[in-house]
């Protein structure tokens, strides 16, 4: 056997969130979220219709106001929660990861764990990490730039196939 790639890094809230959006745990719904704001601006139009073809009915004018007001939150919140979450998850602990083949051993967060790289793994990659899901969702964040360039193909190699 091979000897196991080593790599010590502390993860950014930046590298928190790819991992999280790639994987697919986000909380992000998109379409939700731009149909939700539509469903608002919709809401917005009908009661200032309203408004202008009854103007002495001041509560067109306020639903109209609170429907524009509230129509870019579905967009904005799940956003923010994100950033949120991949801050407090950057805790500036430092990961001790080795990665061989069929296996990748974890030191971090006051444990040891590992990941089986079988059949029933879920490996993902973006341009910022690769994510490896464990069992019980969870999930490590192997930050590219942790792994020297020469190594990266071989790390690739191992976690795909």
């Amino acid at each position: 056997m091979e000897n196991p790639i080593c790599l010590s890094y502390v993860l950014t809230p930046e590298e928190i969130e790819a991992a999280l959006i790639v994987s697919g745990q986000s909380g992000l719904k998109p379409k939700k979220s731009i149909f939700q704001s539509a469903l608002l601006i919709g809401l917005f139009i009908l009661f200032t219709v309203y408004a202008i073809l009854d103007p002495t009915a001041l509560q067109y004018f306020f639903f109209a106001a609170l429907s524009l007001i509230f129509a870019p939150i579905p967009v904005i919140l799940p956003r923010l929660t994100l950033k949120s979450r991949a801050k407090t998850a950057a805790d500036g602990t430092t990961l001790e990861v080795k990665i061989s083949p069929g296996r990748i051993d974890i030191e971090g967060f006051f444990q040891k764990w590992d990941i089986p790289l079988d059949e029933h793994r879920r490996v993902f990659e973006s341009d910022k990490v690769f994510v490896a899901q464990a069992e019980e969702n969870k999930l490590l964040c192997i930050p590219i730039r942790a792994v020297p360039p020469k190594e990266l193909e071989q790390v690739r190699d191992i976690l795909f196939i």
